[in-house]
């Protein structure tokens, strides 16, 4: 078994240290990467079947392997964020230079239009028939021209936030940021799932039993308990 986590390890290590420097710079390049991505699947496909039969030894095992086996795929995990990273950069990259080219091909048409257009002028062709022509021969801005990349894979984007936050004071900052989301975007703040209307019902118990006071939307029932008092 030592020697499967040793084969596999340098095998992840190799991997992550070949895409580290990595560079994408054309399609080949891109496909290279896909290439590197694929090959970390594969090892990650092979450490889970080598280890779920070594899961099937007793029990007492099954701490040692999971440790074992968390450091593999946490090292092909980061193989694969550096690629995907590079290949989403390439991806933006790639787009800007396509759209740069199509402008460029656009302005020469127009160009070449103005040049058409002044040498009709000079054969005094009828103004409305210049309009005409220029009408039906428009050159546009045709992003659907920009040649596909081709790939076995598709990058997705998610997002991530977090509210802002300073170092004096994370609460006082939090409101502040509540209340900047609840004057440009109210309805962000407003409960949609039944824990977020839950956690809303709770804050405003605790408000209304500290300082009771009528609310608009809140239904307020009074429930009433008995304490034990101390007896000297």
């Amino acid at each position: 078994m030592d020697e499967l986590v040793l084969d596999i390890r340098k095998r992840v290590d190799a991997l992550v240290a070949e895409v580290d420097g990595l560079k994408i710079n054309s399609d080949d390049d891109y496909r290279d990467a896909e290439n590197g991505q694929s090959r970390s699947l594969n090892i990650e496909k092979e450490i889970k079947r080598r280890f779920e039969e070594l899961e099937a030894e007793p029990k007492k095992k099954l701490k040692d392997l999971a440790e074992l086996k968390k450091p593999l795929l946490e090292g092909l995990k980061k193989a694969c964020d550096i690629i995907t990273n590079k290949r989403a950069l390439y991806e933006g990259m790639r787009d800007q230079m396509e759209r740069e080219r199509l402008e460029e091909k656009l302005k020469e048409q127009k160009r070449k239009m103005k040049i058409e257009s002044e040498i009709m002028q000079e054969a005094n062709v009828p103004k409305h028939v210049i309009e005409t022509i220029q009408a039906e021969n428009e050159p546009l801005l045709d992003l659907d021209n920009i040649p596909e990349l081709r790939s076995r894979t598709t990058i997705d984007f998610k997002y991530k936030v977090k509210l802002e936050e300073t170092e004096f004071s994370k609460k006082i900052s939090w409101l502040e940021s509540a209340k900047k989301i609840q004057k440009a975007e109210p309805d962000l703040l407003l409960p949609t799932t039944p824990a977020m209307k839950k956690a809303l019902e709770a804050k405003i118990e605790k408000i209304i039993n500290a300082d009771y006071r009528e609310i608009p939307g809140v239904f307020i029932k009074q429930i009433a308990s008995t304490r034990r008092k101390d007896i000297k």
